[in-house]
């Protein structure tokens, strides 16, 4: 059963109960941490809709919150964090992120019946950088229902527009990554240099197929991410092109920390009207 009533109370007794366990996700040769959150069960079994919960950039919120939220109400969740970063094996990259997102959904897919998911049913929910990748997957045309796009990054135009505060994000993340031996944070910068086009918000938002459905988040008093220069770009290339998607915002910060209860509820039951 998918109750949004179990949100913020505990779930009854079941056939099989609710479980947490790591995993290590294999990409690209790298090792990905990992937690899968199962919720309980009517039936040994049964499936259920996932939701790929994805950091932003360096990943201090990673709402933990959320996934046991997601889980009481009957949704299987996976947290994971990207190579190169808080102690995932590799090296962090702006390029790979998106290929550690499809790996992470096509261990999902291939473990299905151990993780007991609904394939037909998984998700992306990114918040900022994992925004991006979010959208990123879907533009590749990742398999999957959907995506939440918690505050989005646009960091290909803050590349250019704001170098000041694009640079403050850079030596505010490095203390939390792993670049390679003899490599630091100017790697970051030369890739978002080489595909400052691509992976900017208007161009990627104009590849989404219509068949995804899509909600964003903005935090009103968002001043890492603003609404115009990050949420915006977004808005006015769907609808340019008619593409439907759901936008709502709170009253909050980057990490919707003010309005929390109300954004994970506005979330969950996106999901629930989207399974």
């Amino acid at each position: 059963m998918i109750d949004l009533e179990f949100l913020t109370q505990d779930p009854p007794m079941a056939a099989v109960e609710m479980n947490q366990f790591g995993r290590r996700i294999p990409s690209d040769g790298n090792l990905l941490f990992a937690r899968c959150y199962k919720p309980t069960l009517d039936f040994e079994g049964e499936k259920r809709p996932a939701v790929i919960i994805m950091h932003g950039f360096p990943g201090n919120e990673q709402y933990p919150d959320v996934s046991q939220a997601f889980r009481r109400a009957g949704f299987v969740v996976v947290q994971f964090t990207f190579r190169g970063a808080w102690g995932s094996y590799g090296d962090y990259r702006f390029s790979s992120l998106k290929d550690d997102a499809l790996a992470v959904l096509a261990y999902i897919k291939e473990n299905a019946e151990e993780l007991s998911v609904d394939t037909d049913n998984i998700f992306y929910m990114g918040h900022s950088m994992g925004g991006f990748t979010a959208l990123r997957a879907l533009a590749d045309g990742a398999e999957v229902k959907g995506a939440v796009l918690v505050a989005p990054c646009n960091a290909a135009e803050i590349f250019v527009s704001d170098r000041d505060a694009y640079n403050w994000l850079m030596d505010f993340g490095k203390p939390f990554l792993r670049f390679g031996e003899g490599k630091d944070v100017s790697v970051l910068y030369d890739e978002m240099e080489a595909h400052n086009e691509e992976w900017n918000f208007k161009t990627l938002a104009a590849q989404i197929d219509d068949k995804y459905d899509i909600l964003i988040v903005g935090g009103e008093k968002d001043v890492l991410c603003p609404i115009p220069v990050h949420v915006d770009p977004i808005l006015n290339v769907f609808r340019a092109n008619n593409k439907s998607f759901e936008f709502v915002t709170f009253d909050s910060d980057h990490n919707i920390q003010r309005d929390r209860i109300a954004f994970i509820r506005t979330v969950c039951d996106w999901l629930i009207r989207h399974i």
